[in-house]
């Protein structure tokens, strides 16, 4: 009779060590998918944080130009792949770079409206990822130029 007591208790000592170790199991999966969200979502966030300051800043560079693609520096590196169509290449940490390494694209598509007191400079700004040819960020700003009296 003992011994079929020991042995009853040794089978449910085993049983509780058995779904101890599935729950923590089960705990770590949870746990691994919680940080593979997380890690996607940064990246996804850096990403968005770093287009929106490059757009930011091709738009005020834009604008301080007037519309004019030659005046400033920083558009001057950009390509014109169209006819009032600019582009310019960023490698995954938004370094500019050549076509055939980028990782992601800024296009900027500029356009002008003639008044008869002067004239509107716009432009659509938008970055895309290439890899998964998905829009990361767009802006549209526009500036009304005076004309000038002589």
């Amino acid at each position: 009779m003992k011994k079929l007591n020991k042995h009853s208790s040794s089978g449910i000592f085993l049983m509780e060590i058995t779904i101890s170790i599935l729950f923590f199991s089960l705990c770590a999966v949870v746990c691994i998918e919680l940080f593979v969200k997380a890690h996607t979502l940064s990246k996804s966030t850096d990403e968005l944080t770093f287009a929106t300051n490059i757009a930011s800043n091709y738009a005020e560079c834009f604008l301080n130009a007037k519309g004019d693609m030659s005046r400033v520096d920083i558009l001057a590196d950009m390509k014109e792949a169209d006819k009032n169509c600019y582009e310019i290449y960023f490698d995954k940490n938004f370094n500019i770079i050549k076509k055939k390494e980028a990782s992601y694209v800024l296009y900027l598509e500029k356009s002008q409206d003639e008044y008869d007191i002067g004239k509107m400079a716009k432009a659509s700004i938008t970055i895309k990822n290439i890899f998964e040819d998905s829009e990361v960020y767009s802006l549209s700003v526009q500036k009304y130029i005076p004309e000038t009296i002589n």
